[in-house]
């Protein structure tokens, strides 16, 4: 209640009924948000006409190790589409960002990873124990790293990255589905795997258009 707008604060956590180190001091913000500027990407054109991007998703981690947390975001095309709706969509773009505004890298998923609510979860964790936080996705055929590279690793090295595979309705019921571990700090890949479960007979999911099976 005594607090006021210089006021500093800490938390200390109490472990077994003992009251441990407090973290690092912080201040009072002058404003109830915290405004970060983003790095929009350009539009595009393609058989669906032109789209233009906003941010949508966030995940957050430690990506760099420094205690705090990066935010992890996705951009979504104007043209994104349900998995119920047919229609070409641009490519998602998925970037981390520190609180400051610095973005650290982006990744293309590609045209072969369709844009919608349905298509990209977005998962953040440190995998490996080693600190930093990593991140995993679905990935596809021409996808790139935040590195700008071409996936390399695992069944993504044999691939052809300027494979397309969507058909006349705009979804991608072929080709190879990935999922792909990204070093939180860089973006570059750091292992790919096929997909699992596999997309097997579209039909078998319980409609033939592509509605179910992503």
């Amino acid at each position: 209640a005594s607090g006021t707008a210089s006021s500093k604060y800490a938390v200390r956590p109490v472990i077994n009924g003992t009251e441990k180190a407090a973290d690092k001091t912080v201040s009072v913000w002058s404003s109830q948000m915290l405004t970060i500027a983003l790095d929009r990407p350009a539009g595009g054109t393609n058989a669906s006409g032109s789209y233009t991007y906003s941010p949508n998703d966030i995940a957050v981690g430690d990506l760099d190790g420094d205690g705090e947390y990066e935010l992890v975001l996705k951009w979504d095309p104007s043209n994104s589409k349900d998995n119920s709706q047919k229609g070409y969509t641009g490519n998602v773009y998925v970037d981390a960002y520190k609180l400051n505004g610095t973005r650290l890298w982006r990744l293309d998923l590609g045209v072969n990873i369709r844009a919608g609510a349905h298509y990209t979860q977005i998962l953040v964790g440190d995998y490996d124990l080693d600190g930093y936080a990593e991140v995993a996705m679905k990935t596809a055929p021409g996808t790139k790293d935040g590195t700008g590279a071409y996936l390399a690793s695992g069944p993504a090295a044999s691939d052809n990255d300027a494979s397309d595979f969507r058909n006349s309705s705009g979804y991608v019921l072929s080709g190879a589905e990935y999922l792909t571990i990204f070093n939180g700090k860089t973006g570059k890949e750091m292992a790919t795997v096929n997909y699992n479960p596999a997309r097997g007979t579209v039909s078998s999911w319980g409609d033939s258009y592509g509605n179910r099976v992503d």
